[in-house]
This record gives structure tokens, sequence and C-alpha cells, in this order.
């Protein structure tokens, strides 16, 4: 099929600009092999060449989501008027988000940029030449898509306008279908087929109210055709077409100021979900079902990708790796040279030798999902893990150079709270492993079991985040409808600031501490080794381990229980002394900091000293990925 009418697909701020929507580019792509002209404009690109790379990322990148300042900066074009909740908006982020007075300073002088930036946005493009002008929206996208949408509209009444993404799943969706009239559809879930589909019947004047996941308009009432038809099978959607983006790079003067990482997918849904849904995790809405793509579809759209635009930087989307891809991807990535450079979200319950072929197979950034170092609130939050697990992974992660990024969470309504103290206590341990980004109190995100089953988890009056009522002047049930992040209170009244405060000062001297570059190395002789301990500031201790004492020390390299280690020590050649001195031994250990036990289970805290050095450099470049919970 051919056709010249051609579809515009939007990307507005503030998406992360060195880091292409996969969504749109994969429907452009689409929509090529149905022989239907599309263009992908990026006018987050334009805002980042206007106001510099460095400071739109620090909105769009680094920036918490809960502080809404790429959302606040539009609202006023959107609803055209000069007094909407901006003093505040400011009070409120500077009081209760605690931003500092600099950075709203700044957040205020980028407000004059934005009236300017929708008119060029306008005049930019020859908008008469489109038939569908669609928009992509997640996190804080919404209103500088709506800003724009409403003018086009406003401008051309005949162009079909639509928007979809992650913000318009479910009822969002919806709900922003009946509070902005020049949307004329909204596609909620997945839209790799239906939206293809549409274009096809607009194009051809065909009915679409038949097509599933759609809400349309039937008598001037808001109408949806529910969840829309499954992906299913995910070889069979195209390798997403990146051609726009890269033009639009060099059109606004970004290459080589952007550390550009193409986005790729290999699986949708999540496995765990599907066995143990996280409690405080909103993603997969309502499609937790686990699907992924063919070992060597995954490896030959990476090829593609890597040749057509000459990199090896790559961001899998997917929600968690594959189990299987330790047996099936990873392998044949790891032949590869030079390696790619990618990041995936991963489980954290990993084997030494599966972290070291992620390494190999070019896995140098992760977010593990990590949470929390405590067992009991690991329980609470339905993690299926242990602390030991979790700081296992973070040592392994330090010497096979793989970057975790990952935050701790607390505030769960049944955690203990003298369990911050544990961890407080622990962290003084792990100076030498890589220190969450952050901390902070669980929020409800929407789609999560606290959002949708709040009281059987001790929570009640759950409403939207406050900072929602400065950004949308409707009602209170639109404004509910429409939103994400949500807050709440207890059922049974706790001072969650008072049991964590140790545990924050605890981070903060951690992450201080590994700028500093602490160490704790082990070099492994075989009949000795040699531990040296720089955790402590300005002290070094060394430990020298001879025959058995080296060879526990060895085998705990992954946490395992005392009898286990007892018998295999006195099953080896050399020689262990009686259970009571091999239990000095540990607990000599477990004193000096080399050792963590848990109940009967202990894990060796040093690094072996063979780790890839490249680690510090990977921790400090230019990578940024913000965990996606409760950031």
């Amino acid at each position: 099929m051919t056709s010249s009418t051609p579809v515009a697909l939007i990307n507005m701020p503030f998406a992360m600009a060195n880091r292409p929507p996969l969504g749109i580019s994969t429907l452009k792509a689409a929509l090529t092999l149905r022989g239907i002209r599309c263009d992908v404009h990026h006018f987050n690109l334009l805002l980042a060449n206007w106001i510099g790379p460095d400071l739109y990322q620090q909105i769009s990148d680094r920036a918490s989501h809960m502080v809404f300042a790429g959302e606040w900066l539009f609202a006023q074009q959107l609803f055209d008027r000069k007094d909407i909740g901006d003093v505040e908006y400011l009070e409120y982020i500077g009081t209760h988000l605690r931003v500092s007075s600099a950075l709203i300073d700044t957040f205020v002088s980028l407000r004059p940029f934005i009236g300017p930036f929708l008119d060029r946005c306008e005049r930019d493009v020859d908008w008469s030449r489109y038939t569908i002008v669609g928009f992509t929206s997640m996190f804080e996208q919404n209103l500088a898509t709506l800003a724009l949408a409403s003018r086009i509209k406003r401008r051309f009444p005949r162009i079909c306008i639509v928007m979809g993404g992650a913000n318009c799943e479910s009822e969002m969706g919806e709900q922003l279908h009946k509070s902005f009239p020049f949307l004329d559809y909204v596609f909620t879930g997945q839209s790799d087929w239906s939206f293809p589909q549409f274009v096809e019947h607009v194009i051809t004047n065909r009915q679409v109210d038949a097509i599933r996941g759609l809400v349309h308009r039937r008598g001037g009432v808001s109408v949806s055709t529910g969840r829309p038809e499954p992906v299913g099978d995910l070889n069979r959607l195209p390798v997403p077409d990146y051609d726009d983006y890269v033009t639009q790079l060099g059109a606004y003067r970004l290459l080589g100021k952007l550390p550009v990482r193409l986005q790729f997918e290999t699986s949708r849904g999540c496995w765990w979900g599907m066995k143990q849904h996280c409690t405080f995790c909103g993603f997969n809405a309502e499609t937790m079902q686990f699907a992924a793509k063919s070992p060597g579809r995954v490896v030959d759209e990476l090829e593609y990708l890597a040749s057509r635009y000459n990199t090896t930087e790559f961001d899998a989307v997917d929600n968690i790796l594959d189990y299987r891809a330790f047996a099936t991807v990873l392998p044949r990535l790891a032949e590869r040279k030079p390696a790619f450079s990618l990041f995936y979200e991963i489980k954290s319950n990993l084997r030494r030798d599966q972290v070291r072929l992620l390494a190999q197979a070019g896995v140098r950034y992760i977010q593990p999902g990590i949470e929390s170092l405590n067992t009991q609130v690991l329980g609470v939050m339905k993690k299926g893990l242990t602390a030991l697990q979790n700081i296992q992974v973070l040592k392994w992660c330090r010497e096979f150079a793989i970057v975790p990024s990952w935050n701790l969470i607390y505030g769960f309504p049944d955690e203990l709270p003298e369990a911050y103290a544990e961890m407080a206590s622990v962290m003084r341990w792990l100076h030498h492993l890589p220190a969450p980004r952050g901390s902070g109190k669980i929020r409800l995100d929407r789609f999560s079991p606290h959002w949708s089953n709040p009281e059987a988890f001790g929570l009640r009056n759950v409403r939207p985040l406050q900072v929602y009522q400065y950004l949308y002047p409707l009602r209170d049930e639109e404004r509910r409808r429409i939103a994400y992040f949500f807050e709440y209170d207890y059922a049974e009244p706790r001072d969650v600031p008072s049991y964590t405060e140790a545990a924050d000062r605890a981070i903060n001297e951690w992450r201080a501490a590994e700028t500093a570059g602490a160490a704790l190395i082990v070099d492994d002789a075989g009949e000795s080794a040699t531990i040296k301990d720089t955790r402590m500031p300005g002290v070094t201790r060394e430990f020298r381990l001879d025959g058995w004492k080296a060879h526990a020390y060895r085998m705990l390299d992954q946490a395992r229980p005392r009898g286990s280690l007892v018998t295999d020590l006195q099953e080896s050649r050399h020689g262990a002394p009686s259970e009571e001195i091999i239990d000095s031994f540990l607990a000599c250990c477990v004193e000096s900091g080399l050792m963590l036990q848990e109940q009967d289970r202990y894990l060796a805290l040093a690094v072996r000293n063979d780790f890839d050095t490249n680690y510090r450099e990977q921790s400090q470049s230019t990578f940024e990925r913000s965990p996606h919970v409760n950031n």
C-alpha cells in the first residue's frame, strides 16, 4: 500500500534528549512497512538546543519526577492562565520536596522560553501536510503535549489529533480525552497493532470505532473500545527507525553534546511479577504477562542498529531481564568484539558467574531492584530476596565493572522500625561497594498493589500528589483519574523520619566514602590471602589469612550456611580444625567487617584484586539512568 498522506509523530519535552523514544520509532517503522509516510518531530531536542543540553538533562533525567518541573513550565501555556498555582507550586516544592532555591530560580528563569518555543514548533513545520498528528506522552510530557496539540487543532481543525503512551493507560487516557476536547482520539495500552490499523482506516475513510484500545467520541461522549489486541509474538514487531532523531540531532547542533544511547526491547511484562507482584511497583499496568523476543532476533536487531547508527551504546527498556537470557542471548553477545555497552533492569538473585557473563556480554549498567538491605523489609515488599543476596550482587558488580543504579526505599506499613538501625550498622562495612543514589519514603504508583488495594497494606486516604492541583486546574475527580503518582496516610500512625534517620545518615557517609575511593580488596594467592581495608577514612588495615582460613573466605564469596561451610572445610585437603575454632574465625571476621552474618549464613565482603579497573571510570561517566521506583 502506498499513500501520499503522511503522519506526524511528536516527542515533546521533557522526554530524555539522549534517548530517542522506542515507541514512536517502532510505530514509524510499522507505518513504513505499510507504505505510509511518517515524520517524527523530536521537539525535545529543539528545547535542549535552546536552553542547553546540560540544563535540559538536569530537568529531564536528574530532577525527581515528583517535582514535575517540566509540567509546571508548560501549564501556563496550556491553560492560558497567568496565575496557575505558581506561588503555591514553588512554595510546595521548596518546603515539602526540599528543592533548593537556586534550582527553583532556574525553573522560573526558563518560563519565558516556553511560549516562544511553542511558537517555533508551530512555525517550523508545515502542519497542513498532515492528516494525523500523534503525540507520545510519559512522565513529564503531558502538559507540553497538550499545549502544542491544542495549538495545532486550533489552527488546523481538520487534522486528526491523537495521543498515546504510558500517561494514557486505562482511565488516565479516558480522562485526558474527556477533559481536553481537542484530542480526537487517545490510545490506551500497547498500540503496536491498533495505531497502524487506525491510520489505514483514517486515510481510507473507514470507521475506526471497532479498533480495540481506542478512546473516541460518540454523540459528544468519550467512549473506550477496551483493551488493545495483545502483541503476542514480539518477533513480529519491526526494528525501530531512529533516522529522524539522528537527523535532528545534527540540525539542532547536539551531535557530540549528548551521551546518546539508543533504546531496544527484548521482552515485555515481568516474569517475577507474574509469580509475585512487588507491592510498590506500578510498571506493566495491566499487561504483566511476560513475553520475549527470540535470541536470534535480539542479536540481529542490535547488530542492525549498531551498523545503521554507528553506535554500540544501547538501553533495554525491558522491565526485567529474561532469566533465560543467561543460556541464550548473553553468551552470543559475549562473543561480539567490540562488545556493546548495554543497560538492563534485572532481578538481583544472581550468581557470580551470571554477573560475570553480564559483563562479558557488554552489560555495563544495571538497575538491580535492590531497594533494601534488610530481609524483613524485602519480605514486606515481596521482592523474593535476602539482604545478603543484594549485597553480594553489589560486590560482584564492583568486581566486574558493572555500575548498578539503585535507591533505598522505606516507609512500608509492616516494616520493623529497628530494621533501619540494623541497616545503618551494616552500611558502615559496605563503603567499598556501589552506594544507593538516594533514599526516600515509598509513594503510591498507579497500578501497584499498594494503589489498587491500599487497605490490605495498612494505607488509607489515597489521593493524587498535592502537586497535581497546581498543574491541572480541573475538578478533583478529573485530577484523580489523570494522576499517576499518589500520596496516602497510614492506617496506624508511624514516625518514618525518626526511625530512618540513622540509615539516611549512613547512606550519606557511604556515598562520601565511595567517592573518596574506599576499598576492601583480597589478594588471593591460593594457600594464603591478604586483605587490604581502607574503608575508614585515614585508616589502612591489613589481614592475612592462611590455609583453611583463606579457603573458608574464598568459599564465602557467595553467601552460604555455616553448616555447609563447616562440612566442606572438613572434607577439604586444608585440614580444618574443630567447629569451635571455625566459629571463632567467623565471629572474628564479622566483628572486623570482613564478613556479614544473617542468621546462620555468612558472606565475605572483600572484592577480588583482579576486578576490572574500568569500574571507576564507568561509574563516573555521563550515563544517567534514574531508578524508576520512587525517584
